[in-house]
């Protein structure tokens, strides 16, 4: 699957509304059914004309009192369903930025390294540190800092599709997975964000906040089956590239 948090509240959504209509469905028949059970047990000995007269009521009363009570009990289901969905997102995504947070890529990138066809393409993990991120906490405050976070989440969500979990592992570090045929992919996409980020200040109290970026590229080998060696050379590489001065991406060897 892909992670996809609206699409599932979709599907969620969807199954609800289909349930909710079978089971109300459902209950009427029931509720005529048993009122004409009762009713034929009771009016056996009654005119002709009575009989017909009671089965149509013991019809007719399910009919009008079963939608609402049906009514309130899906109220009452609407309401826990989307206090699911509230526990969901929060237990799926970083509440701040709104990428996924590291429990939900752990989870869903071992799926997909898990369902990967290396004869198709390569598979690689994107490591990401804010570079020198205490300064701004400690030159702007921590809320800047909190406004510096999502302004590179946004920019790292509108650079990778939902496909590559675009992911805030903690702090000032991101993560996301990618499918590539060659690795002049990897480095223009990776370089794509590295721009992106650099080129793009954050605006914060009537001034602009300079970023930028460190990336990290781990290259998944055919063998590999956890999503955790893959990370491993990753944050090598970042280290790399932290070492050489920052602001740049570098492919672990």
């Amino acid at each position: 699957m892909k992670y996809d948090i609206a699409k599932l509240k979709t599907n969620i959504d969807r199954n609800f509304v289909h349930d909710a209509i079978v089971r109300g469905v459902l209950v009427t028949l029931m509720s005529i059914f048993v009122a004409i059970s009762v009713s034929m047990l009771s009016i056996h000995n009654l005119p002709y004309q009575l009989q017909w007269k009671a089965v149509a009521t013991s019809i007719a009363v399910p009919i009008l009192v079963a939608p609402p009570a049906i009514t309130y009990i899906v109220r009452q289901d609407f309401k826990g369903l989307l206090l699911m969905q509230e526990v969901m997102s929060l237990a799926l995504t970083d509440e701040m930025t709104g990428l996924a947070n590291r429990r939900s890529f752990m989870t869903e990138a071992q799926k997909r390294l898990d369902r990967h066809n290396f004869g198709k393409c390569g598979f690689a993990v994107l490591l990401l540190d804010l570079d020198h991120f205490k300064l701004v906490n400690d030159c702007h405050g921590h809320k800047a800092g909190d406004l510096a976070l999502i302004h590179a989440a946004k920019l790292m969500a509108s650079t990778f599709d939902k496909s590559n979990i675009p992911t805030r592992l903690g702090g000032e570090e991101f993560i996301a997975i990618m499918s590539f045929k060659d690795e002049g992919e990897l480095h223009h996409k990776a370089e794509e964000l590295r721009k992106a980020i650099a080129v793009n200040p954050c605006p914060i109290d009537n001034q602009n906040i300079w970023l930028t970026v460190s990336i990290g590229i781990g290259i998944a080998k055919p063998s590999d089956t956890s999503l955790s060696a893959i990370m491993c050379r990753a944050d090598e590489a970042l280290y790399t590239a932290k070492e050489r001065g920052r602001n740049q991406h570098v492919l672990a060897a």
